[in-house]
């Protein structure tokens, strides 16, 4: 517990901050005019959730990169032709090794 993230900090690890550290924050992690429209569609409000069901009760329902609407089904059918066993990762059947 003493070292939890309020929303707030875990929402800007992810974007605020993640684009900082990838020196891009000039064009993407916050939604501001000539920024890439980067986003997702959340299926409710994160901040009216119960902070110890979030992961269970907040879903994606949809990503934008750059303004246009990504069809995950289809990208995932891609790493599986590109990747399998990058894919296999991603869905959690093989475990990454460990460093």
């Amino acid at each position: 517990a003493d070292q939890a993230l309020t929303l707030d900090e875990a929402l800007q690890a992810h974007t605020t901050n993640a684009a900082w550290q990838h020196k891009r924050d000039h064009e993407i992690g916050s939604i501001e005019p000539g920024k890439l429209a980067d986003f997702v569609l959340l299926s409710t409000d994160p901040y009216t959730v119960d902070p110890t069901t979030l992961q269970d009760t907040v879903q994606v329902l949809g990503t934008w990169v750059s303004g246009r609407r990504v069809d995950l089904d289809r990208f995932m059918e891609s790493v599986k032709e590109a990747a399998p066993a990058f894919d296999q990762t991603l869905l959690g059947v093989v475990q990454p090794p460990h460093c």
